[in-house]
């Protein structure tokens, strides 16, 4: 598959191919688990200050359509659980 191809499958608006992942919680979600409901799915690191300020803002600016039907998850990309969790508790990620 050449790039364009790649870029085609995950560009806005086309459905994102299912996934699992841990949450802050230890359970097991997976993608599939969160289509009842407009997710915005940010990727980021906790090395990274612009993900980490950019998912800030867009939670704070995005707060009043979080209501049944919206919702925002962040998805890290870190090896070491502890340094994420510190930033959902630093930063009241819930």
């Amino acid at each position: 598959m050449d790039n364009i191809s790649r870029l085609e499958l995950v560009s806005l608006g086309n459905q994102f191919s299912d996934f699992e992942m841990i949450n802050q919680n230890g359970c097991l979600i997976r993608l599939e688990d969160l289509k009842a409901k407009v997710t915005l799915v940010c990727f980021g690191a906790t090395w990274c200050n612009l993900c980490i300020h950019k998912t800030s803002e867009y939670r704070r600016e995005l707060a009043p359509l979080m209501i049944d039907d919206f919702q925002i998850v962040s998805i890290a990309f870190d090896d070491v659980e502890e340094k994420w969790q510190k930033v959902i508790k630093d930063r009241e990620m819930n």
